[in-house]
């Protein structure tokens, strides 16, 4: 079965290489001011209560539906360098995509059994009463299930998928941000890179360093967030979700920016950072004031480097986890764009994915899917997934995605049998529910499927079923 799998794989990459690459550009509108619904409040799946000081910030428990809350140093530097040195150095040269037909030679329509027994399972009780948006495209078949298949929807950490193909497809894999601590004159300088993973252990251990490498005094501690431009939140999200379910963005993240939900921190973190920096660096270097500011580039004498970007999108994908998008679709603006915001990798993105030809008319507000600016079809996201897996990062994507059975979100969903035959990537939000990605029937077909729901809080919650059900369907194909 996983041999087929593989040998049409091939010939279709084979057909790749003679697909006309011209095709007409479709710009996403995407608006300016994007409004919550009102009365439905959003969560996104591993939504953890706050992290306490210290605690890893990966180490977050999955959770799905709930309600709102109610309420002057002399030192050998290690190396003398310039700023272009010391960033955060993720960028590779841009694979780009050819373009991706999306209506590919079929064999022959689908068996009608086929196709009741899909239409049955799109009947589920679990989706009464919902919003339901379904595509389901099957390899020699086509889209044998389309329910609503247009509907733009909430697609909630489905979201994610996006922002890991734009990673995979502009940055390098392997590359590390780095987050520099660098005397200048008598200030010791501390330029953040916007990782996500940086915690207060981290700062402690930057101490450490610098207490080695000689520093053990300065007169200011001035924070650089200077490349990231990005404010503290999206525009759909809503005042109760942050830090609970998400930290206020900014180039320094400590604990997920979730270890205090004062209002001067929610509002703008960075000086209550740079405050937390100083009181991890007392032990070992004694710090006169405190500021954030740009500064000049200095001598570096300390470093902390995050995971490899793989083992970021990995995680992102794995464990749903917000900071880790969100800050990647800054990333994606800072170096496709120049521009470190949410907006600026949303236009990243969006470009990424015209070049594979398929007219992209959903929008973009983060990349963790917790705005209700999020808005795309199932149909999209279907046909964006299938164009995906016939370019040079297809596979990668594919490895990165939970597997049924057996890895992240989805470890406890499609087990038994089926096990390792699902790569798909889980949505939930207060009135939603996502999935969508891979999976390869009982006969060896590859299918490329979305399904994504809307509505009351309940029901949407309670649809989970009624979805594994439909794929279920399509598996026994």
């Amino acid at each position: 079965m996983a041999q087929s799998v593989r040998i049409a794989r091939i010939l279709r990459l084979i057909a790749l290489a003679f697909v006309v690459t011209a095709c007409a550009a479709n710009v996403a509108e995407k608006p300016s001011d994007v409004a919550a619904r009102s009365g439905v409040l959003p969560e996104v799946e591993n939504a953890d209560a706050s992290l306490s000081s210290g605690q890893s910030a990966n180490s977050s428990t999955p959770s799905d539906v709930g309600t709102p809350p109610t309420t002057s140093a002399v030192v050998a530097p290690l190396a003398a360098t310039s700023r272009q040195a010391i960033e955060s150095s993720t960028t590779s040269t841009p694979i780009t995509p050819a373009c991706v037909a999306t209506a590919e030679a079929q064999s022959g329509a689908a068996p009608s059994a086929v196709l009741r027994t899909l239409e049955e399972a799109a009947q589920h009780p679990g989706f009464a009463e919902l919003d339901l948006g379904v595509s389901i495209w099957v390899d020699g078949w086509g889209e044998v299930l389309a329910v609503n298949p247009e509907l733009a929807l909430e697609p909630a950490s489905n979201q994610k998928i996006l922002v890991a193909y734009g990673v995979n497809t502009l940055l390098e894999s392997d590359a590390r941000l780095r987050t520099t601590a660098e005397m200048v004159g008598s200030d010791l300088v501390v330029r953040a890179a916007a990782d996500p993973t940086l915690t207060s252990n981290d700062i402690s251990a930057l101490a450490a360093e610098l207490g080695s490498n000689g520093v053990a005094k300065a007169d200011r501690l001035v924070v650089d967030v200077s490349n990231y431009a990005q404010g503290p939140r999206a525009a759909g999200w809503l005042d109760w979700q942050i830090p609970r379910y998400v930290g206020p963005l900014s180039g320094l993240m400590i604990d997920n920016n979730r270890w205090t939900s004062s209002d001067s921190f929610v509002t703008g973190p960075d000086l209550v950072n740079a405050e937390r920096i100083r009181d991890l660096l007392s032990p070992h270097v004694a710090v006169t004031s405190v500021v954030v500011d740009d500064s000049p580039v200095g001598d570096v004498v300390a470093i902390h480097e995050s995971e490899p970007i793989d083992s970021l999108v990995r995680t992102m994908l794995l464990s749903s986890d917000n900071q880790h998008a969100d800050l990647l679709l800054m990333e994606l603006g800072r170096v496709g764009a120049g521009d470190s915001t949410l907006s600026a990798g949303a236009d990243v993105l969006t470009e990424q994915l015209e070049q594979m030809c398929i007219p992209i008319v959903g929008t973009t507000d983060d990349g963790s899917g917790l705005s209700r600016g999020n808005q795309r079809s199932a149909r999209e996201f279907q046909e964006i997934l299938r164009s995906i897996r016939l370019t040079e990062t297809g596979d990668q994507l594919r490895e990165q995605l939970p597997v049924g059975g057996v890895s992240g979100t989805l470890a406890s969903r499609f087990g038994g049998a089926d096990a390792g035959r699902v790569q798909a990537k889980t949505g939930t939000i207060i009135g939603g529910r996502a999935l969508s990605g891979y999976a390869t029937t009982d006969s060896g077909r590859e299918v490329v499927f979305s399904v994504i729901v809307n509505g009351e809080p309940g029901a949407a919650h309670a649809s989970l079923g009624a979805i594994d059900s439909l794929v279920r369907a399509v598996l026994r194909t």
